[in-house]
Order: C-alpha cells, then sequence, then structure tokens
C-alpha cells in the first residue's frame, strides 16, 4: 500500500527516526523528549553529614568480585581482556579503549578484589572522589553498578581498614551519587540501564538510613514493577540475551 511504501522510503533522518520510534513505549518517548529539553542534570556536591549505615554486615556473604574485572590496587586494570596502565596517575576520563571499558572502570568491581589492600582500595574510592565531579562515570548506568559496588563494601568488614573520615567521605559522595540517580532515571532506554537504576536505588534505601534513605526506598514499587516487566514467568530476561541473563541472576 502507498502509506507503507512512503514510510519504508521516506528519506533522511526523520523516517529513520519514525521506523525507530515506534517500537518505543510511550513513557520511552517521554524520556527521550524530556531528556532533549532539559538534557542530562549536573552532578552536585555531597550534602553535609553522610548517610548513616542501616545495616552493619550482610547476612549472608556477597558473591565472590568477578573475574573479568582486575586491578593491581595502583594504576594497573585489566577489564573486558583488554589491560590498560595509566603512566602517572588515574585518568577517570579515558575513553581510548571505548565506552563499555570507561563504565567497568567506573563500576568499580575491580575493587571488590580480597588481594587489595583496605589502604589501597581507600586510596582509590577517594581519588574517584576528589578527581572526578563530574563526567562518564556520573552517567545513571555506571554510576547505578558503582553504588551497588560500593555499598557492598561498606557493607564488607574491613574492606577500608580503620579509617572511619575516610569511610564517612565515601558515604557522603554515595548519598549525592544516589540523589543524581534519583533525578537521572534512564527512563528514555528502560530496559536493563532502567532495571540497574532501580535496583541500586532500592539497595541504597534498604542499606542505608536517613530522609535520603527513604526516598530511594520508594523506588522499590518501580523496581517490583520492572521485574514483572522484565523477568516473564519463563524466569528469562525479556531482551533473550544470555548475558543479561547471568548478569541479572
Amino acid at each position: 500500500p502507498a502509506p507503507l511504501r512512503l514510510w519504508v522510503t521516506m528519506p533522511g533522518s526523520l523516517g529513520r527516526w519514525l521506523r525507530t520510534a515506534r517500537h518505543l513505549q510511550p513513557r520511552q518517548l517521554a524520556g527521550q523528549v524530556r531528556l532533549r529539553l532539559r538534557g542530562p542534570r549536573a552532578p552536585r556536591p555531597a550534602s553535609e553529614g553522610a548517610p548513616p549505615l542501616a545495616l552493619r554486615a550482610p547476612s549472608v556473604p556477597f558473591l565472590p568480585d568477578p573475574p573479568y574485572a582486575w586491578c593491581d590496587g595502583a594504576r594497573r586494570f585489566r577489564l573486558r581482556h583488554r589491560e590498560v596502565v595509566f603512566p602517572d596517575r588515574i585518568d577517570w576520563d579515558y575513553a581510548d579503549a571505548g565506552p563499555l571499558w570507561a563504565f567497568d572502570l567506573h563500576g568499580f568491581d575491580w575493587a571488590r578484589r580480597p588481594a587489595l589492600a583496605p589502604g589501597a582500595r581507600r586510596a582509590l574510592l577517594l581519588d574517584w572522589i576528589a578527581r572526578h565531579p563530574d563526567g562518564v562515570g556520573w552517567s545513571p548506568h555506571p554510576l547505578s553498578l558503582r553504588a551497588v559496588t560500593w555499598l557492598r563494601l561498606l557493607l564488607t568488614p574491613g574492606a577500608f581498614g580503620a579509617d572511619e573520615g575516610a569511610r564517612q567521605s565515601i558515604l557522603a559522595s554515595l548519598g549525592a551519587q544516589l540523589d543524581h540517580l534519583a533525578s537521572n532515571l534512564e527512563t528514555h532506554l528502560l530496559a536493563n540501564h532502567y532495571l540497574s537504576n532501580l535496583l541500586a536505588l532500592t539497595l541504597a534505601g534498604v542499606a542505608l538510613e536517613g530522609p535520603g534513605a527513604a526516598g530511594w526506598l520508594r523506588h522499590e514499587r518501580l523496581l517490583r514493577a520492572e521485574l514483572a516487566e522484565q523477568v516473564p514467568a519463563d524466569g528469562l530476561h525479556v531482551e533473550r540475551s544470555p548475558m543479561y541473563h547471568a548478569l541479572l541472576l
């Protein structure tokens, strides 16, 4: 039919946009429009005081650190089977290895290695806080992954040694990151990115205390709805990707 021929052959970016948009959910379209009108919100500095931990240790041990994320505790990183050695100090804006490598760098799974000395682990987190006030690490997806990792480390006895001042700095930064995440949910993408946002905020609401934590925990309702949508009765992730199945599990 003529309308279909027009749709398929529509020239330029308008046709491409329309052929893409027809697959998007209404809330996804609304998120795309909102992001383009508003743009991503800038990170805010840490507020005075840090949200206290509501827990002191997990009721069961966390799963071990993933083997694909490795750091020597200083300037050598091996992520996604690619090794990068920073000559002087870590370049948190490093982009030469691609965006997924950068996401893994800012996700901090490599910091969970038991072999890392508490002082080295502590110094790496504090360096990120001091030298990365904005940039790729503040994108919602790596921020979500990092928030979960930092919470795991904060709930692991001895992970940062006995430096209570450093723990408070990490908690204060984490609170600011979670506030930023709550204002930048990836509704324009949905899928696994949006799920990671809601998982991080809900976990933070359980693990931390205070007014901020109460606000983060309110995302639990959205998380339950998203899990019901993304994990149907067969138990597989709706995107049908073995990688996502493994990550979600």
